[in-house]
């Protein structure tokens, strides 16, 4: 049953398990960025599973202790959380039955266990599901079926967000979230979203991914980063020579390297999550046939046509 802010919503969904309001350690330097402001960045080895929680999304905020704002701050970061998942349960999304199984937590292995401890506290994710920004939290549960997968996979968070990487935060946010978009993942862009204000955008510029052709809140460089993740995602690296040439204009080989792997992966996460249903991406198939009135003939076009009716 849902509880929290959850219960007594009309229209709330039943939810399995209750979702943790949890206090999660907020902090973060940021650096000026000319595209934006710019996260700090966390030491990416022994921290690459802090690092994993973080950028998956079901975090959006440094964890570590080290620079712990006020406890005011603590709190209206915890509200926003309160906030966001009583909108979630108005909206009406149903708790996710992704098409894999999942892996509960005294099946998992060490791994697996640190990361579900770092999302799901001591509960079991796959009896009492929800994270703390309100998904159900099967991403994790359903890619712990084949253990060196799910930590090259979650290592992959650790690589973009390690300080080794060169590309600007924002342009990479820009890529990861048109990337959802494009490909139709309600998990993928709504959690980068998120991830996309907190490096850096603004909330016209994050509303304005969906419609960048005709939006005019993008400079030259972030409009050529939107027009390359279309060709990659949807003309399938299809990339004309005046997107690639006003990319190298501003950018390095380096980080267009990084783009494109970055932007790229995530079509993947995008593709894997819809054929999966994890997540937001439990949505049934919204081209069916919607049946005609009873008795009508079956020649839809009939109408239309000069052809002599018998």
């Amino acid at each position: 049953r849902a509880e929290g802010p959850q219960a007594g919503l009309r229209g709330a969904p039943p939810r399995r398990g209750t979702i943790p309001l949890k206090r999660l350690r907020c902090g973060g330097r940021h650096q000026a960025s000319k595209h934006g402001d710019k996260q700090s960045q966390s030491e990416p080895a022994s921290d690459f599973i802090q690092m994993a929680v973080e950028q998956s999304g079901h975090a959006h905020f440094p964890l570590d202790g080290k620079h712990m704002r006020p406890k005011t701050r603590r709190r209206q970061w915890h509200d926003a959380q309160r906030e966001t998942l009583a909108t979630d349960a108005i909206i009406g999304y149903p708790a996710a039955m992704p098409r894999l199984s999942q892996v509960p937590r005294d099946d998992a292995d060490d791994f697996a266990k640190a990361l579900y401890t770092a999302l799901f506290g001591e509960r079991d994710p796959v009896a009492e599901p929800g994270t703390a920004t309100g998904t159900p939290g099967n991403w994790w549960t359903v890619f712990a079926l084949v253990p060196d997968a799910f930590k090259h996979t979650t290592e992959g968070f650790g690589f973009y967000r390690s300080e080794n990487r060169k590309l600007d935060p924002v342009l990479r946010e820009l890529g990861q979230t048109r990337a959802g978009y494009a490909v139709g993942s309600r998990f993928v862009y709504s959690q980068h979203m998120k991830a996309a204000r907190f490096a850096g955008l603004t909330d016209e510029q994050a509303a304005a991914i969906a419609h960048w052709q005709v939006a005019d809140c993008f400079d030259e460089v972030q409009r050529a980063v939107l027009a390359y993740t279309d060709c990659l995602v949807l003309e399938r690296g299809r990339v004309p020579d005046g997107v690639f040439e006003t990319l190298k204009k501003t950018l390095s080989e380096v980080e267009i390297l990084e783009l494109t792997y970055i932007t790229a992966t995530y079509m993947m996460h995008a593709v894997m999550s819809r054929a999966l249903r994890l997540e937001f991406d439990d949505v049934d198939e919204a081209v069916v046939e919607t049946p005609a009135p009873e008795g009508a003939t079956a020649d839809v076009m009939g109408m239309v046509d000069n052809r002599k009716k018998d």
